[in-house]
């Protein structure tokens, strides 16, 4: 149990967003997502739609091997 300070967010992922992988068969990885996440200030519904567009921004079309699951909590007060 814990409790979310206001506009602290939370976010779950599955392996499929941080393991994406480019044309250069580099992956997207963990630290680029907290680095994308920790860029944004918004609503979770923008800060999910913002993750989903830098990880397909940086697959560059290739398909992918995973699904790609995104969870995000925010306290709005």
């Amino acid at each position: 149990e814990f409790e979310l300070a206001p506009g602290e967010s939370v976010v779950a992922y599955s392996d499929g967003v941080s393991e994406a992988m480019n044309l250069q068969e580099l992956q997207y990885s963990t630290a680029r997502l907290r680095e994308r996440i920790g860029a944004l200030n918004s609503s979770a519904a923008e800060v999910g739609d913002a993750i989903v567009q830098d990880v397909r921004a940086f697959a560059s079309g290739r398909p992918q091997h995973d699904d790609m699951t995104l969870v995000i909590f925010r306290r709005l007060d």
